[in-house]
C-alpha cells in the first residue's frame, strides 16, 4: 500500500476524533447542569459514599463464613476453625457496619439533618 494512502486514512481517522472531542464539553455541560436540579439523585456531596469495593469485599467475607475452606487460600481444620471464623465475623462486623455509617452520615449531609450518630447505627445495624 502506497505511504499516501496510509497518511491519507491517518489523517481522516485524526479528523474524524478531532470532531468528537470537540461535543465533549457540550455533552459534560449538559450532564453537568442536570445534577444540579432537584431530580437528580445528586451524590456528590463532602461526605462520603458507601464504597463499591468495600461491598463486593462484604460479600466475599460472607462467603467464606458461610462455606469456610472454600474461599481461602489458607488450611481450615477443626482446631483453628473457632479462630478463623471469629476473624472472619469481626472483620465483617467492622466493614458492614463501617458502610452502614457512611450511607446514614452521607443522608444527614444530603437533607441537611442533624446528627444521628451514624457510627453507632452503623454498629447496631450491622
Amino acid at each position: 500500500m502506497p505511504e499516501t494512502i496510509k497518511m491519507d486514512e491517518c489523517r481522516l481517522e485524526f479528523e474524524e476524533t478531532e470532531q468528537i472531542h470537540t461535543k465533549i464539553p457540550e455533552v459534560v455541560d449538559s450532564l453537568v447542569r442536570s445534577c444540579g436540579t432537584e431530580s437528580c439523585y445528586d451524590h456528590v456531596s463532602p461526605a462520603p459514599l458507601p464504597s463499591r469495593e468495600a461491598v463486593v469485599e462484604v460479600i466475599v467475607t460472607a462467603r467464606r463464613i458461610l462455606f469456610p475452606g472454600y474461599f481461602t487460600g489458607s488450611r481450615i481444620d477443626p482446631v483453628n476453625i473457632g479462630y478463623y471464623l471469629g476473624q472472619e465475623t469481626t472483620a465483617l462486623f467492622h466493614k458492614v457496619s463501617t458502610q452502614i455509617a457512611l450511607a446514614v452520615r452521607h443522608d444527614c449531609f444530603r437533607f441537611e439533618q442533624p446528627c444521628s450518630h451514624c457510627a453507632e447505627q452503623g454498629r447496631d445495624k450491622a
